[in-house]
């Protein structure tokens, strides 16, 4: 079965908006597979994302599967996803069953004075607020996040489930504290463990000071 162009608009916070979507739809009575794909496209989806996503390029090959349980397993594989704010691949699972998703997400080019915009609303609005005002500038690239969990715990405090991330910072701005300049034109190695942060600073300025081969941890 084959669609174009479907939309759905919707009121419900737990049931999400979308437009200009595509697919090929392979079905079965136990299992089958999807094909999508979404070019200048919108999704609205207020139980997860606190704004709507501006979708330049989506596509994504799904394959599911229902369990003996009737719970259902899926699959995703070749996904890419390109918004003004981030590149990204991906390729993972998701367990009804479990409640739990396993996936690998490749981000390139990351615009850290965006990434409010696109966090979900399991990230507290205080910190979304804090990187809106402090988080100026810079980009992170050539990362790679590993998850494994309910996606509804995350970023699993108390280690409920795993969150890692790997990449480059570059030319980033960070006011930490208020009414002090903070980071500028920080370059280095950010890495990240659930709710532990490690940040190797390859060169960036504090204040007055200029900063080289240091490490900070949160």
């Amino acid at each position: 079965t084959n669609f174009s162009d479907l939309a759905l608009s919707s009121t419900e916070s737990s049931i999400p908006s979308f437009n200009h979507l595509n697919g090929l739809i392979n079905a079965r009575e136990s299992y089958g597979q999807i094909n999508l794909t979404m070019n200048n496209g919108t999704l609205s989806y207020p139980k997860f994302l606190y704004q709507p996503y501006l979708i330049q390029h989506f596509n994504s090959e799904l394959n599911w599967k229902i369990e003996s349980n009737n719970k259902v397993k899926m699959a995703w594989q070749q996904t890419n996803l390109q918004m003004p704010e981030i590149n990204l691949s991906s390729f993972g699972n998701y367990s009804q069953a479990e409640s739990n998703v396993n996936a690998t997400i490749a981000l390139n080019n990351l615009k850290l004075n965006q990434v409010y915009k696109i966090l979900p609303t399991t990230v507290s609005k205080a910190t979304i607020k804090d990187l809106q005002k402090n988080l100026t500038s810079g980009s992170l690239n050539k990362t790679i996040i590993k998850i494994n969990g309910n996606p509804e715990k995350f970023p699993f405090k108390h280690e409920s489930g795993i969150f890692t991330l790997s990449g480059e910072m570059n030319n980033t701005s960070y006011n930490f504290i208020p009414k002090w300049t903070g980071f500028t034109n920080l370059n280095g190695k950010l890495s990240a463990k659930n709710q532990s942060i490690n940040l190797k600073v390859n060169s960036a300025s504090l204040d007055k000071l200029n900063l080289q081969g240091t490490s900070l941890e949160i």
